[in-house]
């Protein structure tokens, strides 16, 4: 598996962030190549339906979300409506590919913009 690091856009984990294949980020002091950086706030899942926990940061069903991704060098920044989720630095890799993957359910775009970094 190449190193890569995945953002979950899931209900109820939209804005955890996952090392994968030994890439490594650093938030808070806090550096992993395994495991998962929760978004903060992330309540347990429950499997009810229609389970929101009391911090939850996506927006009811029916609503659109607005996920930014900013990838510059090596920081890694994601925004949940407007809310800074992760906002981690050393990422090895600091460069490469931009993949987009659904597995196990549908998701739904309204909008997609990719978009240069300002210089």
């Amino acid at each position: 598996m190449p190193l890569s690091f995945e953002i979950q856009i899931q209900e109820g984990g939209t804005g955890d962030v996952i090392p994968i294949g030994g890439a490594s980020l650093t938030q808070g002091g806090e550096t992993k190549s395994k495991g998962r950086f929760d978004r903060p706030g992330r309540e347990p899942f429950k499997d009810v339906l229609g389970f929101r926990g009391p911090n939850e940061i996506e927006k009811p069903h029916g609503e659109w979300n607005t996920v930014e991704i900013i990838a510059d060098g090596d920081r890694v920044k994601v925004s949940v409506n407007g809310k800074v989720m992760f906002d981690g630095t050393q990422a090895k890799p600091a460069q490469g590919r931009i993949l987009i993957e659904c597995a196990y359910a549908e998701m739904w775009w309204r909008k997609f913009d990719l978009s240069p970094l300002p210089k």
